[in-house]
């Protein structure tokens, strides 16, 4: 799971309350590690974490018979040694199927995550960035069309507090949420990801009724 967005709008809240409401479920986190640049963070106290770290842990350190979760905080990812990378690798393409490991990843900016995690995260939930070019790349990484997710941002996510998940988990019945909880729905009740079709047939009907109704205005 990637999380992204600039501060001041609610990151690290929303993860703390993804991890809650998993953590009040029938299979909890059994174990809880947090990944970041400063041992002296507060900001995960309040779930008591079995252990926080700077360094990029090695594979052999999760329990395979205990679900554990590691959270990448704002932790550099991009200029590694060879052998951080290696680690970090390893954990997403071996730790997280075959030691029972979920991995999280808090980013400011989507450009500071790395490819690895891109390709293997199938949840992205992100707040709409200030760059324009960031955002459609977020829609390439995400599967979605640029104008799609632009007009996402437009017309559904108006505040700057309101976030997109993309939820590429298979069978996942809600695909596309706002604010992580709310499904996304199209005009027809329909949960589903929105196909560009649809919405340039929405802009055209939109632009249609204007021109009917200043046709009627000089008539």
């Amino acid at each position: 799971m990637i999380l992204s967005a600039g501060t001041g709008v609610g990151k690290t809240l929303t993860a703390q309350n993804i991890l809650l409401q998993a953590q009040a479920t029938d299979r909890p986190f059994k174990e809880v590690y947090i990944c970041t640049c400063s041992l002296g963070t507060e900001e995960w106290n309040n779930i008591e974490p079995t252990g926080i770290m700077t360094v990029i842990p090695d594979f052999e350190m999760f329990d395979r018979t205990k679900k554990s979760l590691l959270i990448f905080d704002d932790r550099e990812l991009l200029n590694l040694s060879r052998d951080e990378q290696n680690k970090l690798s390893t954990i997403f393409r071996f730790a997280s199927t075959h030691r029972n490991l979920s991995v999280m990843l808090l980013f400011q900016s989507w450009f500071d995550i790395p490819p690895i995690a891109r390709k293997c995260s199938n949840v992205f939930i992100f707040w709409k960035p200030r760059s324009s070019r960031e955002l459609t790349l977020i829609s390439n990484n995400v599967g979605l069309e640029p104008e799609v997710i632009h007009e996402l941002f437009e017309e559904n996510l108006t505040s700057p507090y309101d976030s997109l998940c993309v939820d590429l988990t298979v069978g996942s019945p809600w695909p596309m949420r706002k604010n992580i909880f709310a499904p996304i729905l199209n005009e027809n009740g329909e949960c589903k990801l929105p196909s560009l079709i649809y919405h340039r047939k929405k802009k055209e009907r939109a632009r249609d009724k204007k021109l009917r109704e200043e046709g009627d205005e000089d008539d």
